[in-house]
């Protein structure tokens, strides 16, 4: 399975000042009076790129299960000759400027806000600090359904300053199959660039 590469953000935009003077000599500036502009981070979203584990085919034109935020990028892969119930998830969206995810605490708040009651699962389990790639977040274990209509799902999140991961591993008929796909779409996942990892030593 191809890793999949967020490696294009969060970057920060440097702006590039200057005197408009080219014979002003500013080798004695005081740093204090320094005019330049303070990073500034960019929100936009992240490519994903996989290849389908052996078992499973990739959906075309797929979108987020749920659209938490506008901007998003998604791959979906589901069991080959399922009925699509049985499935494997990777998005990416942009956050809106101004979110702190900063602390485990913010992280499991926003992960909680954005699935308890709005997406028809009901969640049992949860996790903070869980462990993709090297990366910590947040963990939750959700079911929708009864009997054998049942659906469930691992869902895990990871933040940026100004980016949210979310992968989704979800099964129905094939538990083993998917169970069994589940840690390879995790680690397949490259994370650049500067991400909130409060737990990282």
């Amino acid at each position: 399975m191809k890793r999949l590469a967020f490696l294009v953000t969060p970057l920060l935009l440097l702006a590039a000042c200057g005197n408009g003077d080219g014979d002003k000599d500013d080798s004695n500036q005081d740093p204090s009076e320094d005019s330049s502009s303070e990073a500034a981070p960019v929100y936009e979203i992240l490519p994903v790129s996989a290849e389908a584990p052996a078992g499973f085919v990739e959906a075309e034109g797929a979108e987020p299960d749920f659209p938490y935020y506008e901007e998003s990028a998604t791959q979906r892969f589901e069991v080959a000759g399922g009925k699509g119930e049985d499935r494997l998830e990777i998005s990416s969206f942009v956050l809106p400027e101004g979110t702190d995810t900063s602390t485990i605490a913010l992280q499991r708040e926003l992960a909680t806000s954005l699935t308890d009651g709005g997406n028809g699962f009901t969640y049992t389990s949860a996790a903070d600090g869980a462990l993709v790639n090297g990366k910590h977040g947040i963990y939750r274990f959700g079911r929708s359904g009864d009997g054998d209509d049942q659906l469930k799902q691992r869902e895990y999140f990871i933040f940026s300053e100004t980016q949210m991961v979310y992968a989704s591993c979800q099964w129905k008929d094939n538990y083993e199959q998917v169970e069994r796909a589940c840690p390879e779409l995790l680690a397949g996942i490259e994370f650049g660039g500067e991400w909130n990892d409060p737990l990282q030593a």
